[in-house]
């Protein structure tokens, strides 16, 4: 099937098609509950008392790495998305801090936030995972995470056959005491409120949120794979799409953003005669769909031969807010 391509040409296009019903046609929906990936969730009922072994063969892979799915949030197969916790011992051993117990600020923290940038090696995947809001506790800072660990009321929702592990691994959630946070011992058991010491080296196990819309899923080989493109959102690396140079700065199960990288398009008045600030009524509205259609005048871009692989869009325009 055919990428649609939908464009802004620096400024949207205008009005979107969603769906469109024959006139007296009458359409029925039934609900369907069931989730695109229950069948790889080990907390649902058909999965949660399995054995270890029965458990492990539920594993799905992502970035060369196995993960368990510990909860569903599809609504398709590529819509929605699914909630992972690293399966192997990959991600090694850390101590938590060095003196405290706040996630926010820990050593844990930072690193599994330093994957995903740089040269780290989640970078070109991190468009394809959700950022999260997470924090130790209620007197924790909330903060921003692509990777994180999971809290006590999290990791109590993951069967025991799941949580049971070569060794401790970390939770993000602290102790009653100061400079010792919460973990899992090697049998899967939330260890009690006193918790371990933060310098202590524990295994990490880090959660993330993967974006169904961004990767394509084999269920013969339960492998995630980011789509091609998916690293390139929001980059100066430019993409090519009829004839010109362009920033891709969005994306969907079904389509791609572009904003035009060059001046190919040259410059228009938003309204010639100064008489309206809008912009369904604009000259540059008019410039831009004269482009798509070919009108435009000579040696202006031609995307008539195109159009049908552009998505129309509905638009709003903000009101006027005056900053005096």
């Amino acid at each position: 099937m055919k990428q649609k391509l939908k464009c802004f040409l620096g400024i949207f296009l205008s009005l979107a098609l969603v769906l469109s019903l024959m006139p007296c046609m009458s359409l029925t929906v039934h609900a369907d509950t069931t989730k695109a990936y229950a069948d790889y969730d080990v907390t649902t009922d058909a999965n949660k008392d399995k054995s270890v072994e029965e458990l492990a063969a539920l594993q799905v892979n992502f970035n060369g790495k196995p993960w368990y799915i510990i909860e569903d949030n599809s609504t398709a197969l590529n819509a929605g998305t699914v909630t992972l916790l690293a399966a192997d011992e990959s991600f090694d051993k850390s101590k938590f801090y060095n003196s405290i117990n706040k996630y926010s600020i820990s050593t844990i923290k930072n690193t599994l936030e330093n994957m995903t940038t740089g040269d780290g090696p989640f970078t070109k995947v991190a468009n394809a995972i959700k950022t999260v809001k997470v924090k130790g506790s209620d007197s924790d800072d909330e903060v921003d995470a692509k990777l994180y660990l999971l809290s006590v009321d999290e990791a109590e929702k993951v069967p025991q056959n799941v949580r049971k592990f070569t060794a401790w691994w970390w939770l993000r959630s602290p102790a009653q005491v100061a400079n010792c946070a919460r973990y899992v011992n090697r049998d899967g058991k939330i260890e009690s409120e006193t918790g371990g010491i933060v310098t202590g080296e524990g295994f990490v196990r880090p959660a993330l949120k993967l974006d169904l819309s961004a990767v394509t899923f084999e269920s013969d080989t339960r492998i995630f794979t980011v789509k091609p493109y998916v690293s390139l959102k929001n980059t100066t690396t430019k993409v090519h799409f009829n004839s010109m140079d362009w920033h891709l700065i969005d994306f969907d199960a079904t389509t791609v953003t572009l904003l035009a990288a060059d001046d190919s398009f040259g410059t228009s008045a938003f309204k010639s005669d100064g008489s309206s600030d809008s912009y369904n009524n604009s000259t540059v509205k008019e410039y831009l769909d004269s482009i798509v259609a070919g009108t435009a005048e000579e040696g202006k871009p031609n995307f008539a031969a195109v159009a049908d692989a552009i998505m129309p869009v509905t638009l709003t325009t903000p009101p006027y807010e005056s900053t005096g």
